[in-house]
């Protein structure tokens, strides 16, 4: 098919809205804020297919991706793209094509904002994208000096202080690319402060946690670079008698490991191509002083553990739960994973959730498919990964509830099961162990604390991590 390098602004819309976000839960205004920060690059982006009309104009098929290249164009980040001319079927063409409207500009539905040929007849806020693209020069700046000056950046563990980078990529900090940088934490150094956009109001909320979305600035925290976007999970107040500890940061990293083997051994695929798991990396944080509410009241107490870690985007689900509940679908190589973990290392990883990649969502690491977890639990014989690990009596009643899939079956761990009893509550919550009580009152329950619609991430991801829509 023909190409062309074309203005954004002069390439029409087909149609008189859009939504708001794609079909991977990503907002348009979050996907151009990733292409700003260069977190996503553009070649990564599937390409615009436009169409040459009989009245000698030029019109997209690709609404949305077309919006975010003009914002992008706007804010100066972007000049021509390249976009592919193709002959659609008169069907697809009658879909698409709007008779009657203004095909130079485009309204987003949702939040009722225009998207025009010229930054002055655009209404859609530009403020978050252009603070996306200036974070990233700053970040430039500080590199380059850094080059320049025979000095290392800071960061631990990769290589002495006073040595200089033996290349760009070593002095940039570009992580290799086949290492998960993205969920890779530079130990425990703190040198800025979390802030909270929305203030201290929850963006999500289950029956025990709230969850707060916050961003590493002045520096990082708790390992994570500065610029990163976060979430930080709290107990209700009414849990309080419930407390994260190092155990249960231990946990993750621990599941993190088991995702890993499962991976090596398993070679996991959908669709024919690899189908990898992944586990979030998380952190400890507490505040030397109460954070407060709008209303006042102290929504973060001092001296308390919190947990910490990066967004994910996109539509967030739960696939099993650590009391046998499995959801209906996409949960085959999940459930595997939960089986397989326990059959060969006595560690049953479960209460998996998170994002699930398929296409046409983002790319993760290179590829098209593959799981996302965040906040996973570890059931064991001694009960040692925290509250949600509910000892023998959980991994049982896992059991008795799990029909092995194919997956099972051909890793050779079907038959390798512990005695199955239902002793349990069986709930896509989550249980935990100071609160369980067989059939008895309701356990207290760790929701899956839900992702929001649009989401961002931070700097340590490289370009051809994710794909936008």
């Amino acid at each position: 098919m023909p190409t062309l390098f074309l203005d954004p602004c002069h390439i029409l819309f087909t149609q008189k809205t859009i939504k708001k976000q794609f079909q991977n839960g990503l907002s348009l205004e979050e996907t151009a804020c990733q292409l700003a920060s260069k977190e996503t690059a553009k070649r990564d982006i599937t390409m615009i297919h436009v169409v040459e009309h009989s009245d000698g104009k030029i019109y997209s098929l690709d609404n949305r991706r077309l919006a975010v290249f003009r914002l992008l164009r706007f804010v100066r980040k972007y000049g021509k793209i390249k976009v592919s001319v193709v002959l659609p079927n008169p069907a697809e063409w009658r879909r698409k094509f709007d008779e009657g409207c203004d095909h130079t500009r485009i309204t987003v539905r949702g939040i009722n904002q225009v998207i025009g040929p010229t930054e002055e007849e655009t209404t859609f806020p530009l403020q978050r994208i252009r603070a996306a693209m200036r974070d990233t020069v700053l970040v430039h700046h500080a590199c380059v000096a850094a080059i320049l000056d025979g000095m290392d950046s800071g960061d631990e563990g990769e290589e002495e202080v006073g040595q200089r980078p033996s290349n760009a990529r070593q002095a940039l900090k570009i992580p290799a690319r086949k290492k998960n940088a993205a969920d890779q934490r530079r130990g425990n150094k703190s040198t800025g402060a979390l802030d909270f956009p929305n203030g201290l109001e929850p963006f999500a909320a289950g029956k025990a946690r709230y969850a707060y979305r916050c961003r590493a600035t002045g520096g990082c925290v708790q390992g994570f670079s500065e610029g990163s976007y976060l979430v930080l999970k709290a107990f209700k107040p009414e849990f309080k008698h419930l407390e994260i500890t190092s155990a249960d940061v231990a946990m993750q990293q621990e599941a993190a490991r088991l995702a890993e083997l499962f991976n090596e051994v398993a070679h996991p695929t959908q669709n024919g191509e690899p189908c990898l798991v992944h586990v979030r990396d998380a952190a400890l944080v507490r505040f030397e002083r109460d954070r407060l509410a709008a209303n006042g009241t102290v929504a973060l107490p001092k001296a308390t553990n919190f947990m910490l870690e990066r967004e994910i985007f996109g539509e967030f689900r739960k696939f099993n739960s650590n009391n046998g509940w499995s959801s209906k679908t996409a949960s085959e190589i999940p459930n595997a994973l939960s089986h397989w973990t326990w059959a060969t290392q006595q560690k049953l990883l479960c209460d998996l959730q998170g994002y699930q990649g398929k296409p046409p969502g983002p790319k993760y690491l290179g590829s098209r498919y593959y799981y996302l977890f965040t906040d996973p639990a570890i059931m064991s014989a001694d009960k040692r990964y925290g509250v949600t690990d509910l000892g023998m009596q959980g991994v049982e009643n896992w059991f008795s509830v799990h029909e092995c899939n194919a997956i099972c079956k051909a890793l050779g761990v079907a038959h390798l099961r512990p005695a199955s009893r239902r002793t349990l509550p069986v709930e896509s919550s989550s249980s935990y162990r100071e609160t369980q009580n067989s059939y008895g009152p309701k356990a207290a329950l760790r929701p899956a604390v839900a992702a929001p619609a649009l989401a961002a991430i931070g700097e340590e991801y490289y370009d051809s991590d994710y794909d936008s829509d």
